[in-house]
């Protein structure tokens, strides 16, 4: 995906205003993470398009970079509802009686965020 990247404002308060943390992803690829100056949040910028994310998930390309395959395994999904389960029984305690929503970066096969 380095097609059409653009830099783009913090999607949390529209903020143009961050100074880069690091220029790469995770296993060295060549990404631009950024932290907001007014909220704090990190993200990339620039992003690419919602297209070029699509085929980069869509293609299998996403689980052959970080997994070594195109295919998903069922070990794997288990796996990560297991961690899911387990991160769930630890902050349990410290929730608030009604959560009325969850962000989950990178949720993968989507265990921990299920």
């Amino acid at each position: 995906m380095n097609t059409n990247k653009r830099i783009t404002n913090c999607i949390s308060c529209n903020s143009n205003k961050f100074f880069t943390v690091s220029n790469r992803g995770r296993d060295g690829i060549k990404l631009r993470i950024v932290i907001c100056k007014r909220c704090s949040l990190l993200f990339l910028n620039p992003r690419a398009s919602i297209q070029e994310y699509k085929e980069f998930y869509n293609s299998g390309k996403c689980s052959e970079i970080y997994r070594g395959s195109n295919k998903v395994k069922e070990k794997y999904v288990q796996n990560q509802f297991k961690k899911g389960k387990n991160i769930l029984n630890k902050i349990y305690p410290f929730l608030p009686s009604k959560i009325d929503g969850v962000l989950e970066v990178g949720s993968t096969a989507g265990g921990i965020l299920s």
